[in-house]
């Protein structure tokens, strides 16, 4: 009779499926060979996850941008004058503070961030077709929950 999983194997199992997941999105040839079919250009990761942190906050000053992607200043500094120099992201004067300068997406930029999104969503009901449709659902659902336990976890006691 085969035993039970305990609490630490699904834990384990967990993490093995997340770290998969993580590597699997940048070292998969296929998977980002399609997102670059589906975009006409490149993938760039962390260019998405800026641009994107952008379009939901903006106008934001740099500092407020790398904080909220966990990111080095420098690294994002550097990560934004690329973006500003492609034309995806422009500066613009603080008004509460004429020294500092918030970011906003330029049109270009906000043309490529729903490509990203479409590309994105087509990628996954590529992959996920065959998935029944409960399947899917809780896929979502257990995400979802999971990332909001992870975006809370240590806040509150």
């Amino acid at each position: 009779m085969a035993s039970a999983q305990t609490e630490t194997d699904i834990h384990v199992e967990i993490g093995e499926a997340l770290g998969a997941l993580f590597r699997g999105a940048e070292a998969n040839a296929p998977v980002r060979g399609r997102l670059e079919e589906i975009l006409g250009r490149p993938v760039d990761r962390s260019g998405f996850m800026l641009v994107a942190r952008i379009a939901r906050d903006e106008p934001l000053r740099l500092s407020r941008l790398a904080q909220g992607c966990g990111l080095d200043l420098s690294t994002v500094s550097r990560r934004i004058a690329e973006l500003e120099h492609e034309g995806l992201v422009a500066r613009e004067v603080d008004p509460a503070d004429a020294r500092a300068s918030m970011l906003r997406l330029t049109l270009a930029g906000k043309r490529l961030l729903r490509k990203l999104v479409d590309a994105r969503k087509t990628l996954l009901a590529e992959v996920l077709a065959d998935w029944p449709d409960q399947d899917r659902r809780d896929l979502a659902r257990l995400l979802t929950r999971f990332t909001d336990e992870l975006a809370s976890y240590g806040r509150s006691a």
